[in-house]
Protein backbone atom coordinates (compact mmCIF):
# COMPACT_ATOMS: atom_id res chain seq x y z
CA UNK A 1 0.00 0.00 0.00
CA UNK A 2 1.03 3.60 -0.61
CA UNK A 3 0.89 4.49 3.10
CA UNK A 4 4.18 2.64 3.62
CA UNK A 5 5.90 5.69 2.06
CA UNK A 6 4.48 8.10 4.65
CA UNK A 7 6.87 9.14 7.36
CA UNK A 8 5.57 9.33 10.95
CA UNK A 9 5.30 12.88 12.27
CA UNK A 10 5.18 14.48 8.80
CA UNK A 11 2.16 16.16 7.23
CA UNK A 12 0.81 13.48 4.88
CA UNK A 13 -1.63 15.90 3.25
CA UNK A 14 1.24 17.70 1.48
CA UNK A 15 2.22 14.66 -0.60
CA UNK A 16 1.38 15.57 -4.21
CA UNK A 17 0.54 12.93 -6.84
CA UNK A 18 3.61 12.00 -8.87
CA UNK A 19 6.07 13.45 -6.35
CA UNK A 20 8.22 11.45 -4.02
CA UNK A 21 8.67 7.70 -3.87
CA UNK A 22 5.21 6.46 -5.01
CA UNK A 23 5.48 7.57 -8.65
CA UNK A 24 3.02 5.99 -11.08
CA UNK A 25 4.92 3.86 -13.60
CA UNK A 26 2.25 4.43 -16.26
CA UNK A 27 2.41 8.25 -16.10
CA UNK A 28 4.86 8.68 -19.04
CA UNK A 29 2.71 6.41 -21.22
CA UNK A 30 -0.46 8.28 -20.23
CA UNK A 31 1.17 11.63 -21.07
CA UNK A 32 2.28 10.30 -24.46
CA UNK A 33 -1.20 8.94 -25.21
CA UNK A 34 -2.78 12.26 -24.24
CA UNK A 35 -0.37 14.14 -26.51
CA UNK A 36 -1.12 11.84 -29.46
CA UNK A 37 -4.90 12.06 -28.99
CA UNK A 38 -4.93 15.86 -28.68
CA UNK A 39 -2.60 16.21 -31.68
CA UNK A 40 -4.87 14.03 -33.83
CA UNK A 41 -7.95 16.00 -32.76
CA UNK A 42 -6.31 19.31 -33.60
CA UNK A 43 -5.22 17.94 -36.99
CA UNK A 44 -8.73 16.66 -37.79
CA UNK A 45 -10.59 19.91 -37.05
CA UNK A 46 -10.17 23.59 -37.79
CA UNK A 47 -11.14 25.96 -35.00
CA UNK A 48 -13.17 28.88 -36.36
CA UNK A 49 -15.05 31.64 -34.54
CA UNK A 50 -18.78 31.68 -35.23
CA UNK A 51 -20.01 34.65 -37.23
CA UNK A 52 -17.84 37.33 -38.81
CA UNK A 53 -16.49 38.91 -35.64
CA UNK A 54 -13.14 37.80 -34.30
CA UNK A 55 -13.01 36.61 -30.69
CA UNK A 56 -12.04 39.11 -28.02
CA UNK A 57 -8.39 39.22 -27.01
CA UNK A 58 -9.20 40.64 -23.58
CA UNK A 59 -7.57 38.48 -20.89
CA UNK A 60 -9.93 36.68 -18.53
CA UNK A 61 -9.26 36.20 -14.83
CA UNK A 62 -7.31 32.98 -14.24
CA UNK A 63 -9.04 29.67 -13.60
CA UNK A 64 -12.36 30.68 -15.14
CA UNK A 65 -13.93 29.14 -18.23
CA UNK A 66 -16.33 31.13 -20.38
CA UNK A 67 -18.03 29.17 -23.18
CA UNK A 68 -18.07 30.86 -26.57
CA UNK A 69 -19.69 29.89 -29.86
CA UNK A 70 -17.32 28.30 -32.36
CA UNK A 71 -17.44 26.08 -35.44
CA UNK A 72 -15.43 22.87 -35.72
CA UNK A 73 -15.44 21.83 -39.39
CA UNK A 74 -13.50 18.76 -40.39
CA UNK A 75 -10.14 19.62 -41.96
CA UNK A 76 -10.98 17.17 -44.80
CA UNK A 77 -14.09 19.15 -45.87
CA UNK A 78 -13.00 22.51 -47.25
CA UNK A 79 -15.69 25.23 -47.61
CA UNK A 80 -17.16 25.37 -51.10
CA UNK A 81 -16.25 21.81 -52.10
CA UNK A 82 -19.88 20.68 -52.15
CA UNK A 83 -19.58 18.74 -48.92
CA UNK A 84 -21.63 19.35 -45.80
CA UNK A 85 -21.06 22.78 -44.32
CA UNK A 86 -20.20 23.08 -40.63
CA UNK A 87 -22.78 24.42 -38.24
CA UNK A 88 -21.65 26.44 -35.23
CA UNK A 89 -21.54 24.40 -32.05
CA UNK A 90 -21.49 26.08 -28.65
CA UNK A 91 -18.26 25.44 -26.83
Amino acid sequence: PADRFLEPGKNSRALAFGCGAPVCLGEPLARLDLFVVLTRLLQAFTLLPSGDALPSLQPLPPLQCHPQDAAFPSAAAAPGDGGPQPRPEPV
